[in-house]
């Protein structure tokens, strides 16, 4: 007995005919409308989402960038970028001054320090403490700006006859304004911002006091290298050393230290140093006076997080649960 066969089958190979889809037909994948949804009985299934993590993450996105945008303002207004640049500028060529000048070794020069980072960070721990105890930060601010601006002023005293006694102390002082400024700046960049971004207020703050530090530094270099330059060829020495200035003080090492020329290399390196210290002092100053619009923030505010913990609530005991199976 034979099989009827289907309406749609094909008889040989022959009777093939392949058809070409526009992209409006069914089954072409132009066709937003394909494939098409079932019919049948049942509420139909909504399509899944299929990249949760794409959205959460353009929120996130999102804030950052508002953020970004509010931690710029804050950086020109209340003074983040201003006071590391003198700050930076002032750990990168005080050793290099220690070195140069001073002709101490790599190992004498991180001693030297030692009354500087001695006082910059038992500082930074009392204010800390003393902001969270009080609640308030501008007095910490504005007193750290006041030494700060001291301290800076006092660097310009640096020569190459300076007493050991009265270097001492004014690294003292240094490190007394950066440990207030450091901790102060922290608290207020947070006071400042909602509960719920205090962690991206953070975080942008760290960004934007790294690059105060690379522009610190690029900018001390500009002003350092010209000076320096500018006192070679008063002193008639090559004025190419200005170019690889730090390179340099290993071979001036080497150098007889009674010599004339030693001594004018050494007392160029004072003039340019000093003339450093006077451009920080300027912008310490800068910092000071656009801290004063600092705005006061409280900083006692509730926890308002998209993480939080969830107790369970313990089930009521029951008769039941009572009994001891024996």
């Amino acid at each position: 007995m034979d099989t009827p066969k289907a309406a749609h089958s094909l008889d040989t190979a022959e009777d093939y005919q392949p058809t070409t889809m526009s992209p409006g037909s069914p089954g072409s994948p132009g066709n937003q409308n394909w494939p098409p949804k079932s019919a049948g009985p049942g509420p139909q299934q909504e399509p899944t989402d299929l990249a949760p993590e794409w959205r959460a993450g353009r929120k996130e996105w999102m804030i950052i960038i508002v953020l970004a945008i509010v931690s710029l303002m804050v950086a020109l207004d209340a003074t983040i970028l201003v006071p590391v640049l003198p700050m930076f500028c002032e750990l990168y060529y005080i050793p290099f001054y220690l070195e140069s000048v001073k002709d101490y070794s790599p190992i004498m020069t991180g001693v030297a320090l030692m009354p500087l980072t001695g006082a910059l960070l038992p500082t930074s721990v009392i204010v800390g403490r003393l902001m969270t105890r009080f609640g308030h930060y501008r007095w910490a601010v504005w007193l750290g700006w006041a030494v700060s601006i001291t301290g800076t002023g006092l660097l310009i005293l640096l020569d190459t006859n300076i007493k050991t006694y009265a270097w001492v102390l004014i690294f003292v002082v240094v490190g007394l304004g950066h440990g207030l400024i450091l901790m102060s700046y922290n608290f207020s960049v947070q006071a400042m911002a909602d509960t719920r971004n205090v962690a991206y207020a953070a975080g942008m703050y760290t960004f934007t006091r790294t690059f105060g530090m690379c522009i610190g530094v690029a900018v001390g270099g500009t002003v350092f290298q010209n000076e320096f330059k500018k006192h070679l060829r008063e002193f008639h020495l090559p004025a190419a050393v200005a170019n690889n200035a730090e390179n340099f003080v290993t071979t001036l090492h080497t150098f007889p230290k009674t010599s004339a020329e030693y001594l004018a290399y050494i007392l160029a390196y004072a003039n340019a140093f000093k003339v450093v210290f006077e451009v920080l002092t300027a912008l310490a100053g800068l910092a000071a006076l656009l801290s004063l619009f600092i705005q006061e923030y409280t900083m006692d505010k509730e926890l308002d997080s998209e993480h939080v913990l969830h107790q369970e609530k313990k089930k009521p005991s029951t008769p039941e649960a009572n009994v001891v199976t024996r």
